[in-house]
């Protein structure tokens, strides 16, 4: 990032048209920008009132020609986004119209801001810390409405909130560990042996619960694939249609109308799932779909579950058992379509040694059974209920590897107090924990670090 003593400038809102877009400037010289471009219509520029927004006219300094009718609001600091005196131009959403008046504003003396600088300054004054810069890409980036809670909820700070108490807990212990070596010719126990081991376990459960909450946490926030595989003409296409609520795959009577993977993206149960339609695995008759069913076996290694159809209304074919076999070790729901047919197959055929499975029967044409196969592709996609509102979730890669370290250098600590090692080493590894806990949040950062997650954000932002 550069120097944050420049007044930077940006486009806030998204790219392409729309009723409103807006200019957003931060930095010691928003106002005086501000007051080269736009006049207000009913008082004078220097008589604005903080978090009022004010009617007027953007103006072209060079030959004072009016550009477009608009609202400018002045955020005084340290009451702004960024804590730095914050315009803001809401104008009408014309690309070409937003592009000129960014190009006034940087004529005027500021400087196009980076990709997440003004979050970014935000972090550095302390209004927010890392793990609430990062939900404010996430909420912005959201696809269903977990997604938009989770990232509210860290926001809002409850996460930051629970990694402050840790830092606490870790700190009164690291003081008391201390005292004890500093002071250990007097006659005082600033922390007893029975102390220090039920801190040391308590702080152990809490770090393996946070990071035990990342499966789901990573669900939710990242989405999954499902891959949707079967012999030929068992009904893949149609159920895929089917949640994709378009006819986006080819549906025949023919054995073996989809000749490769289609992938689409779909919101069930707040969910985002990557649904995969490969093609019917069988034995394959020509180059073009012994490709797809390469296609659909590797399918099957990425996908995290996967739904195997079977067809109702005709016995267990060998391509089925073969299917089932192949997928054994995998989570995946047995999915047998249409039951509005008469019954003819035999699930005693499964080999008894396939065991982890559960199974649903549907009907893709009639939709009967359809919303309970909704209700246990969530089941089997979080392996349990949905999240509670009570406890934050870890959501982001980052977060989980620092706990899993954190973690590690707190059970050792354990393991050298247990061992009845010097204190010494019960130290140094409570304080890489700490150091490490600090990481999460920004506390102690790195500035590699830092620069990676602000270059995801879009540039208004």
């Amino acid at each position: 990032m550069q120097p944050v003593e420049d007044t930077i400038a940006a486009i806030s809102t998204p790219l392409g048209r729309g009723g409103l877009g807006i200019i957003r400037i931060s930095g010691n010289h928003a106002l005086a920008i501000a007051k080269k471009v736009f006049r207000p219509n009913s008082i004078p520029f220097q008589k604005l009132k903080p978090t009022q927004a004010t009617l007027g006219k953007v103006i072209e300094p060079r030959n004072h020609r009016d550009v477009d009718q608009a609202l400018l609001t002045y955020f005084k600091r340290p009451k702004s986004y960024t804590r730095e005196d914050v315009v803001e131009i809401s104008c009408h959403g014309s690309p070409p119209l937003l592009y000129h008046i960014l190009e006034m504003v940087l004529q005027a003396g500021a400087r196009l801001a980076e990709p997440g600088e003004f979050t970014y300054r935000a972090f550095l004054h302390g209004r927010i810390d890392l793990v609430q810069a990062e939900a404010i890409n996430d909420l912005i980036n959201a696809k269903t409405h977990y997604q938009a809670e989770l990232a509210y909820q860290q926001l809002q700070g409850k996460l930051s909130l629970r990694l402050q108490s840790l830092d606490q807990k870790f700190l009164n212990l690291i003081a008391r560990a201390e005292a004890s070596i500093d002071f250990a010719d007097e006659d005082y126990l600033f922390i007893t042996p029975q102390e220090m081991e039920r801190n040391l376990k308590e702080l152990i459960d809490e770090l393996s619960r946070l990071e035990q909450s990342y499966t789901q946490g990573r669900v939710l926030r990242e989405g999954i694939s499902m891959a949707i595989v079967g012999s030929p003409n068992v009904g893949k296409s149609s159920l895929f249609n089917h949640f994709l609520a378009q006819e986006r795959a080819i549906v025949t009577h023919l054995p073996g109308t989809t000749r490769d993977i289609i992938i689409e993206s779909v919101n069930i149960e707040g969910i985002p799932i990557n649904f995969i339609d490969t093609a019917g695995m069988r034995q394959p008759s020509d180059l073009i779909e012994k490709e797809g069913v390469r296609r659909s076996r590797q399918a099957i290694r990425e996908a995290d579950v996967i739904i195997a159809m079977v067809d109702n209304s005709r016995p267990l074919t060998q391509e089925d058992i073969m299917i089932i076999d192949e997928i054994r070790e995998k989570n995946f729901l047995l999915v047998i379509n249409k039951i509005d047919l008469s019954v003819k197959i035999d699930l005693r055929k499964i080999p008894p040694s396939v065991t982890n499975y559960r199974t649903v029967r549907i009907s893709v044409k009639t939709g009967e059974g359809l919303p309970q196969l909704k209700e246990k592709i969530s089941t089997s996609i979080l392996q349990g209920d949905l999240p509670e509102s009570d406890g934050p979730l870890l959501t982001n890669l980052r977060h989980k590897e620092i706990i899993s370290r954190c973690l590690s250098s707190t059970t050792q600590a354990r393991s050298s107090f247990q061992q009845g090692l010097s204190e010494e080493f019960i130290l140094l590894d409570l304080k890489q924990a700490y150091q490490k806990l600090g990481e999460i949040t920004g506390r102690t950062s790195v500035d590699d670090v830092l620069n990676h997650i602000f270059a995801n954000f879009c540039i208004g932002k």
